[in-house]
C-alpha cells in the first residue's frame, strides 16, 4: 500500500535587478551584504506562506553580477534572520518557564499566607502578583511565541529557496 502525497506548491516571487545596490549594500563590511530593501520586499511577498509550501526566487538579472554572489548573499543573510529568531525562541521559553515557577511560588506564599496570617490586603496583593505572573507567562507562550515560531519558519523556508537567475538583457 502505498501513501499518497499532496503535491507540493511552490510560491514564487519575481524580482527584477537594474542595479548592483539593489541585492548588495555599499555600506556593510561585515557579512551580511544584503540590501535591506531587498530583504523586506522578500519578507513581505512570503508573509503568508503555508507550511506545504516550498518558495522559488526568480531573479531577472539586468547587471553583470555574478550567479553564485547573489545566491551566497541572500542564503547567508536569511541563514543569519533565521539563527536570530531561533535565539529569540529560546529566550521566550527560557522567560514563560522563569514567569511560570514565579507564579507558582507566589501562590505558595499566597497559601502559607492564608494559613498563617489573616490579613486580607497583605493576601490580595500577593495574589495580584501571583495571577500576574501566570497571566504574563500565558500571553508570551500564546502570542509571541506563535508569532516567533512562524517568523522561524518563514526565515527557515526562505533560507532553504530554490534561487533561479535569469539573464535579463
Amino acid at each position: 500500500m502505498t501513501k499518497k502525497t499532496k503535491p507540493t506548491k511552490d510560491m514564487v516571487v519575481n524580482i527584477k535587478i537594474y542595479d548592483k545596490e539593489q541585492i548588495i549594500t555599499n555600506c556593510s563590511y561585515d557579512d551580511d551584504k544584503l540590501n535591506k530593501d531587498l530583504c523586506e520586499f522578500i519578507i513581505s511577498k512570503t508573509k503568508k506562506i503555508n507550511f506545504s509550501e516550498n518558495i522559488k526566487l526568480n531573479f531577472f538579472n539586468y547587471t553583470k553580477l555574478e550567479k553564485k554572489e547573489i545566491k551566497s548573499t541572500i542564503h547567508k543573510h536569511f541563514e543569519e534572520e533565521y539563527k536570530n529568531a531561533k535565539d529569540e525562541l529560546k529566550k521566550s521559553n527560557f522567560f514563560v518557564m522563569v514567569m511560570f515557577v514565579l507564579g507558582m511560588i507566589t501562590f505558595s506564599i499566597l497559601i502559607a499566607c492564608y494559613n498563617v496570617f489573616n490579613n486580607f490586603y497583605l493576601e490580595m496583593i500577593i495574589e495580584i502578583a501571583a495571577w500576574f505572573f501566570i497571566g504574563d507567562a500565558l500571553d508570551t507562550f500564546v502570542v509571541e511565541r506563535t508569532n516567533l515560531q512562524v517568523k522561524c519558519l518563514q526565515m527557515q523556508k526562505i533560507s532553504c529557496a530554490e534561487i533561479n537567475i535569469f539573464d535579463a538583457k
